[in-house]
């Protein structure tokens, strides 16, 4: 039979697991607080101190941790343009007129629509250059 520490171990590895699935440091977070909820069930303290030690490890990693992990996970490349930055310059083919509420056109090879953007703007100034 599983002791209660035993539980909220398979607990925090299974919120573990899920954390590579959802990056962003909030399962982990929970999963902390299981851990220290196991410590307090090794210890035999009743289900409201474990429950308090869960809510506290939570926060502490929620507020403590994830601050710190963010920044180290998600450093930004100096000098690497991404999403409709990186776009600006390129070639790419229009579909459609450009001058429609909803434009389409292929950049790098992807058929992109929606409203005008600051991309299709860049594309269209393009465009009308080389004619």
């Amino acid at each position: 039979m599983l002791a209660l520490w035993h539980v909220w171990i398979i607990l925090a590895i299974v919120l573990f697991i899920l954390e590579m699935l959802v990056p962003a440091f909030v399962l982990a977070s929970f999963g902390i607080g299981c851990l220290a909820s196991s410590m307090a069930a090794l210890f035999h303290l009743g289900i409201e101190m474990q429950i308090a030690a869960f809510i506290a490890g939570s926060l502490a990693a929620l507020f403590g941790a994830r601050p710190f992990f963010t920044r180290w996970c998600y450093k930004a490349s100096p000098g690497v343009k991404t999403n409709v930055d990186a776009l600006v310059g390129k070639t790419g083919r229009v579909s459609e007129d450009i001058n429609e509420p909803l434009n389409s056109g292929r950049v790098l090879g992807e058929e992109t629509t929606g409203r005008r953007c600051r991309w299709m703007e860049a594309l269209s100034r393009r465009i009308r250059k080389s004619r």
